[in-house]
């Protein structure tokens, strides 16, 4: 799928620029077995992040209800 541009959005300073996420061996054996990704429940980041999941106070201010 084609990535469109959109007037609201800034495209990225560098376009061949490579995000890095480090994980421990096992989650990454894990994600190849299963040949899958894991998304932990909202209720189990909250405990290292009680803000997890919140709105900022930016996003409230644009979103239209």
């Amino acid at each position: 799928m084609a990535v469109k541009p959109h007037s609201d959005l800034l495209p990225p300073g560098n376009p061949g620029a490579l995000l890095w996420r480090y994980m421990n061996l096992p989650k990454f054996i894990w994600l190849l077995e299963k040949r899958a990704l894991y998304f932990a429940r909202i209720d189990q980041l909250t405990e290292a992040d009680p803000f997890e999941g919140y709105y900022t106070k930016k996003n409230l201010e644009y979103t239209p209800i």
